[in-house]
């Protein structure tokens, strides 16, 4: 009974109307004509039985035609709106993924997982060349290597923050209406994942470490030497210990952002299944 209760809640206020109608007229149509039936009534009188009976059957036929009917159209729109939610949502999935990777410049979430793999191996090779030598700087090969990588990437990513976030508030929107279809796709925990992954890398983007800044100061420091230097970033005298402090900060923050981005590229929606 707690499905037929239900179901006629669910069923729009007019069917329900015409319904508590039509049943009970039919129902009392239908006891006259076995009365009549028993008394002679319709004898002699075919017009007006068959006008009865038709509108008899009608009474009846209408209410199931309008449930039927209607509970036929609901299910045919909640299919349309379903295959028009998963290919939104498969859209949505691939425009995110397509800005991710290119934004990373590359072709593939396989590629670019590639490329953020060799990009921590620069960062781990700076971070151990300060771990041996605390006071020097790594020599130059190890920190282009660091800069055309990790610090370019971090450095594209904060920059694109923007574009990506609104890609990601397309799929949000989409997870939401995907509920009231009751149809299942990126679970809250998931949602949080991706956010606190967003918010962590639009932040990683310090003026001072960007792969340009650290160029020009290398240069533009390299023209004040009186003497020769080792080459590299140790050729920011002066005060080479706060350089070094500096280059070990951004090695650290840039270590942690490979992490969460490798973490996000992993963590890409697939359309739903």
């Amino acid at each position: 009974m707690t499905w037929l209760r239900t179901w006629w809640r669910e069923t729009p206020t007019l069917v329900r109307n015409w319904t508590t109608v039509l049943l009970p007229t039919g129902v009392i149509l239908f006891v006259l004509g076995l009365i009549g039936d028993q008394k002679g009534f319709w004898e002699d009188r075919s017009f007006l039985t068959n006008l009865v009976s038709s509108l008899t059957a009608l009474m009846f036929g209408v209410p199931l035609a309008l449930h039927f009917l209607g509970r036929l159209g609901a299910a045919q729109e909640t299919a349309a709106a379903t295959r028009d939610w998963r290919r939104w949502a498969a859209r949505a999935a691939s425009d995110l993924e397509a800005e991710v990777i290119t934004v990373l410049s590359c072709t593939s979430v396989q590629a670019a997982t590639a490329a953020v793999a060799h990009a921590q191996s620069a960062t781990s090779a700076v971070i151990q060349k300060l771990n041996i030598a605390p006071e020097q700087v790594p020599p130059e090969a190890v920190i282009d290597a660091f800069c055309d990588t990790a610090a370019t990437y971090l450095e594209a990513f904060a920059k694109s923050s923007g574009v990506i976030r609104q890609r990601w508030q397309t799929v949000e929107r989409l997870v939401s209406q995907g509920h009231e279809l009751e149809q299942s796709w990126i679970s809250a925990k998931d949602l949080a994942g991706m956010n606190q992954k967003l918010d962590v890398l639009s932040k990683l983007d310090d003026p001072r470490f960007r792969p340009d800044q650290l160029r020009r100061r290398l240069a533009r420091l390299r023209s004040r030497q009186q003497q020769p230097q080792p080459s590299g970033l140790a050729t920011l005298a002066q005060n080479p210990r706060a350089h070094v402090n500096d280059l070990r900060r951004c090695a650290g923050d840039s270590a942690f952002g490979l992490k969460v981005l490798a973490e996000l590229l992993g963590a890409l929606p697939q359309p739903p299944s």
